[in-house]
């Protein structure tokens, strides 16, 4: 479910960007690494990447096994602290 002006907020990606780096939940990888909270951006990440494994979306293999001229699809890790509100 999403909010009538968060979707025209989509309209305008760099305003979206700029709001998205302003909020202290919203981080890259490296600042959630560097975070004190990190521990659980990594349990998340295992978690992630062992649920699209199991589901066979994807199968990790070496970058030096790739083949020579295959697209390998890049890949961004977006993070949000995920707050319990009472």
């Amino acid at each position: 479910y999403i909010e009538e002006d968060q979707l025209r907020a989509l309209d305008d990606p760099i305003n979206f960007a700029f709001k998205a780096t302003k909020d202290p939940d919203t981080m890259n990888f490296h600042q959630a690494i560097q975070a004190s909270d990190s521990h659980h951006f990594k349990e998340a990440m295992a978690e992630e990447v062992n649920a699209h494994t199991r589901r066979k979306h994807w199968r990790p293999i070496l970058k030096s096994l790739v083949p020579k001229g295959a697209t390998v699809l890049p890949a961004v890790w977006a993070m949000q602290r995920k707050r319990r509100i009472a």
